[in-house]
C-alpha cells in the first residue's frame, strides 16, 4: 500500500509496527491520541507522508517513503530467502524413512 500510495502521489500515514504487535485497542487509542496532529501535519503542503508507529513521527516525502518501503521489503525478501536456504539445507541432512519405489 505504501508503494502504491507512493505511486499514486496520495498523502498518507503509515503506521509501523515494528516489534511487538500492538492490540487493536492500543492500535486505536494511539490513533485517537494522534489524529489530530497528524492532520495539521498532513495539511502543510511539503509533508507527503507520515511515518509513525508507537512513539515518533517522521515527516517524509514521497521518494523518501517509497525508498524506505523499497528497502524493508528487500530486506524481509533476504530474510525469506536466508530462512528457506537454512531450513532446506537441515532437511538435506536428515534420514529418510520412506521406501524407494525400485
Amino acid at each position: 500500500m505504501v508503494l502504491a500510495a507512493c505511486e499514486l502521489g496520495v498523502r498518507f500515514i503509515w503506521f509501523d509496527q515494528r516489534g511487538r504487535s500492538l492490540t487493536k485497542i492500543e492500535t486505536a487509542l494511539i490513533f485517537l491520541r494522534q489524529w489530530e496532529h497528524w492532520e495539521s501535519e498532513l495539511s502543510a503542503s511539503s509533508v507527503a507522508c507520515l511515518k509513525t508507529g508507537r512513539g515518533t513521527t517522521d515527516v517524509l516525502s514521497l521518494d523518501q517513503a517509497r525508498k524506505r518501503a523499497e528497502r524493508r521489503f528487500r530486506k524481509a525478501e533476504r530474510t525469506k530467502r536466508r530462512v528457506a536456504e537454512h531450513v532446506n539445507k537441515h532437511r538435506e541432512g536428515q534420514l529418510s524413512f520412506e521406501e524407494d519405489d525400485e
